[in-house]
């Protein structure tokens, strides 16, 4: 009976783990494995107007992006996502939520329907008396959740993207990356490279991508580098240190 009694603890603890959708969902950008790290109690929750602008302010702080959770639910707490925050050893999660009312269509049972309507407040059903189906709508989210870590300065302290297909007919080119932030500790912070400019060259050779990009800059760490970045049709030379 014990073993049993146990055993029903067990799946019944699994099943309420998997129930959180943004552990259900999340997605390392690193590929490691889960660092647990459950002293940390101070996370900070932000809710973001716009993911990109606050991901750039973040960068610039010396944050670093752990992972992400994309999902449509439930409304959920910032409990829900602290509790996975310190799973994975995050300090800050960046989350943005979009209301999405969803009608769906479903059998109709007196039980089912008495289990929604007085249990699931999100949950509001058309005239239930009738029929084998009825519409429910229900309440659900979009979330994009981002979890950080303030990490020390590497590389040259500048976040790049591919360039988009908009960016290429913009600068009649398919080389470069284009800049999204730099951070505020960095050398090319302090020698002006800005947002929006896009680097064309490394060291003299043309960039296409930023496993090249990233190649050069682990290849001559602790050195200087010369950087071309391209701004508004005029190009810039820029000597910054990797560290």
């Amino acid at each position: 009976m014990k073993i049993k009694l146990l055993f029903s603890l067990l799946i019944i603890g699994c099943l309420s783990f998997s129930m959180n959708p943004v552990t259900a969902k999340y997605e390392s950008v690193k590929n490691e494995k889960v660092e647990k790290n459950s002293d940390k109690k101070d996370i900070k929750i932000l809710k973001s107007g716009n993911l990109e602008n606050d991901y750039r302010t973040l960068f610039e702080e010396g944050y670093e992006v752990l992972g992400s959770s994309n999902f449509e639910s439930f409304k959920i707490t910032e409990s829900t996502m602290k509790s996975h925050a310190k799973k994975i050893g995050a300090e800050l999660v960046l989350y943005s939520e979009t209301f999405k009312n969803k009608k769906e269509f479903i059998e109709w049972d007196p039980f089912v329907r008495k289990t929604h309507c007085y249990e699931h407040d999100r949950d509001i059903f058309d005239d239930c008396s009738t029929g084998e189906w009825v519409y429910v709508y229900r309440d659900d989210y979009l979330y994009n959740i981002v979890f950080f870590n303030k990490v020390e300065l590497t590389g040259i302290g500048i976040s790049v993207k591919e360039l988009s297909v908009e960016k290429r007919k913009e600068i009649e080119s398919n080389y470069g990356l284009e800049i999204e932030s730099i951070r505020k500790d960095s050398e090319a912070y302090r020698k002006n490279v800005l947002p929006d400019d896009v680097i064309t060259e490394v060291n003299g050779n043309k960039i296409l991508t930023e496993e090249e990009y990233e190649k050069i800059l682990l290849e001559n760490k602790g050195k200087s580098i010369n950087i071309e970045i391209l701004r508004k049709g005029k190009l810039l030379n820029k000597e910054l240190l990797v560290y």
